[in-house]
């Protein structure tokens, strides 16, 4: 089983899809259980109820050792992104959905929001568990986790590439990386608009996610690279070719959709109102 450690912003909307397409009424995704325990109690009766689960995913997943005890052949990925981009994407969104009018600034010197993908990896999920100034001991325990818990990392900025990499990685060979862009927006174009101030406040509050992406591309990725069995160039070029004018499966989609609200979405909250009980 694989789980997929969805970081804000780094294109997990088309990834989910793509999860759905292959993997149908038999991926999951955990979106509203953030505690631990709730989680594995979910997955226990998803054992039950899914023997044949081929993968879970979700914002508040983290690579952990209880999944194991449930499913042993639990496989942990995640994707980084730009921490710049990541962050100005999540900020022009928030302010273009009405929750906020705050200015760039004004995240920036919010504690919960600064490198994220570093919190992320130390296994922070809500804001308050965000509220700490993290520091070069943190971003080593961060690039400890991402090497040694994730067994792939993809990049947003090399997406096909990426899915090459990590249907080998996961050994999923039969898995259809095909894919059609969803939620995507155009916030990295918006950069250019961004006030020399402005790019320097996104980059300090960023500067030990700025390290570990650079660390993840310049160590992790290369290594990742060289696992290829492939020819990765000429594999990236057919892909590409195949990938033109792709669609996912409507009729696919709508019965998942069914799946997640009729059934996936109740037993989550029975899951956690017994735990209550």
């Amino acid at each position: 089983m694989i789980c997929f450690c969805h970081m804000t912003k780094t294109a997990g909307t088309t990834l989910h899809h793509g999860l759905r397409h292959n993997f149908g009424t038999n991926y999951v995704e955990f979106n509203r259980i953030p505690q631990l325990e709730h989680q594995v109690r979910l997955l226990r009766v998803l054992k039950g109820l899914r023997p044949n689960l081929g993968g879970i995913g979700g914002h508040y997943l983290r690579a952990n050792d209880e999944f194991a005890k449930v499913f042993p052949d639990v496989t942990y990925f995640t994707f980084l992104r730009d921490p710049v981009r990541r962050f100005f994407s999540w900020y022009k969104g928030q302010m273009q959905g009405g929750k906020h009018s705050h200015t760039v600034q004004d995240h920036c010197a919010n504690e919960r929001w600064r490198n994220y993908q570093t919190k992320f990896l130390l296994g922070c999920i809500t804001g308050a568990e965000r509220e700490f100034a993290a520091g070069a001991a943190e971003l080593e325990k961060a690039k400890g986790i991402l090497r040694e818990r994730y067994a792939f990392v993809g990049l947003v900025e090399r997406y096909d590439e990426s899915l090459l990499l990590m249907r080998d990685a996961l050994r999923i060979p039969r898995f259809d990386i095909r894919y059609e862009q969803r939620n995507v927006k155009k916030s990295g174009d918006a950069l250019a608009s961004l006030s020399a101030d402005e790019r320097a406040c996104l980059e300090e509050a960023n500067s030990l996610d700025i390290a570990l992406y650079d660390y993840a591309c310049d160590v992790i990725w290369p290594e990742q690279v060289a696992r290829y069995p492939g020819d990765l160039a000429a594999d990236l070029t057919a892909f590409k070719r195949d990938n033109e004018g792709f669609v996912f499966d409507r009729f696919g989609l709508l019965r998942y959709r069914v799946a997640k609200h009729g059934f996936y979405r109740p037993l989550t909250a029975m899951v956690q109102l017994s735990k209550a009980t």
